[in-house]
């Protein structure tokens, strides 16, 4: 259902087909204007898509602190008797990574403007779908459906945009709620330092990607790696307030945060619709990655007997090869998981238990959070998005296979893989 949102400017966004460099803040939007541009897809798909605010657990529109409603974007071509694969985008959870909301976005325009096409535009970007006459838009939205959360962290962003250097490698990460009244870390003896804010890429109801027995929150060195999150009010991995108002002294103290609203949003969403595929994008690594979580080594896919560790492996390096930094540099698949809790992909995967493909895609590769052409980079990232998504249909990698390709499995199917 669409919902009307009080629209305060609007400035057209630079077309998908084209690349216009060096116009930096100027390439990306303020929040109003994201809204507007969510809205206006909608209308552009008809009867295909609509727009909605993420709902709270109550089933009311979320709001921030800083009183946002955060919009999403749905896509569902048709109908069909058949289950379809649920496919979720998101993009800056962490406040200061704004070239990722236009990755979210772009990628959505691309579906909207092809909801009927099979074939591709004249760009080498596509070539490796051209050889697959089942690999086209039109295949892939009869057999899924998608939701695209541009900006999972409004608040945050909307200070960042208004407040930080585009071309700054540090700037605002977390969100915007006050935090005065949070507990602190008590046992580890941090003292009451606050600033706003929580990391909310640390505040989903999963526990450590490392040891899943661990309390949350928790800091120091585990097998030799820095575990990136932690209690600590003024940390930019702050991972929110305890549930029951206090943390307990480590070892052992367990108690998981109590959601954020935008936490939450996800989380009530995610309640109502299994995800087949979570693309989750950030900045700036210029790498591929997947779910981090230990659970990935022991569950198998329905792919000829390969681990879900192996599965992501396979599509990471795939996705990073399809993607060519603007700089000239060389995506990668990420090396190893590294320890955290609390992550939205963990989530998904957790949630699904193991169904959902759980994919990372850090843009850019250079050292700062938002490069001078958001189109370039997003253009750049969009075939790898793409790719994931078709992975979500196909036989070879999906956990809930669907009858989606004339050739299941022929695209994307590592070697060892029979027909």
């Amino acid at each position: 259902m669409r919902r009307t949102v009080t629209i305060v400017t609007f400035m057209s966004l630079s077309s998908l087909a084209s690349v216009v460099p060096g116009k930096a803040q100027d390439e990306y939007d303020d929040l109003p204007t994201m809204n507007f541009e969510i809205q206006r897809l909608a209308r552009l798909g008809g009867d295909n898509a609509s727009w909605a605010r993420l709902p709270q657990l109550d089933n009311e529109a979320t709001r921030t602190a800083g009183g946002n409603v955060i919009l999403y974007l749905f896509i569902g071509k048709g109908t069909s008797a058949r289950p379809r694969a649920n496919i979720l985008v998101t993009g800056t959870l962490h406040a200061r990574e704004w070239v990722a909301y236009r990755c979210v976005l772009d990628v959505a325009r691309f579906i909207v403007f092809r909801l009927r096409s099979s074939s591709w535009p004249a760009d080498s970007r596509f070539d490796h779908f051209r050889k697959f006459k089942e690999m086209n838009i039109s295949d892939l939205s009869d057999n899924a459906v998608f939701y695209f959360v541009p900006i999972v962290n409004p608040d945050g962003y909307d200070y960042s945009f208004n407040n930080d250097g585009i071309n700054s490698a540090g700037g605002w990460r977390k969100s915007r709620r006050d935090t005065a009244a949070d507990p602190p870390g008590n046992g580890i003896n941090w003292g009451d330092n606050v600033t706003p804010g929580v990391d909310l890429n640390r505040s989903f109801p999963v526990t450590s990607a490392l040891d899943p027995t661990s309390e949350w929150g928790y800091v120091g060195l585990r097998g030799g790696v820095q575990v990136r999150t932690s209690r600590r009010r003024t940390d930019e991995v702050y991972c929110g307030r305890p549930q029951g108002g206090s943390w307990g002294p480590p070892p052992g103290g367990g108690h998981s945060p109590i959601l954020e609203k935008e936490t939450e949003g996800i989380v009530t969403l995610s309640r109502d619709v299994a995800f087949s595929a979570h693309i989750d994008i950030h900045s700036y690594s210029g790498i591929v990655g997947w779910v981090e979580t230990p659970f990935a080594n022991d569950r198998l896919r329905f792919n000829g007997g390969f681990n879900d560790r192996e599965v992501f492996q396979i599509l990471a390096a795939k996705a990073a090869d399809m993607i060519q930094d603007p700089n000239g540099s060389k995506y990668e698949p990420q090396d190893s998981p590294y320890p955290t809790s609390g992550e939205i992909l963990a989530f998904q995967y957790e949630k699904t238990a193991g169904k959902c493909l759980s994919m990372l895609i850090e843009v850019g590769k250079r050292a700062v959070f938002n490069p001078d052409s958001a189109t370039a980079h997003s253009n750049a990232v969009l075939p790898g998005q793409l790719f994931i998504m078709f992975a979500a249909v196909d036989k070879s990698f999906s956990s809930n296979p669907i009858p989606s390709f004339r050739k299941p499995g022929s695209a994307l199917k590592p070697p060892s893989v029979p027909d």
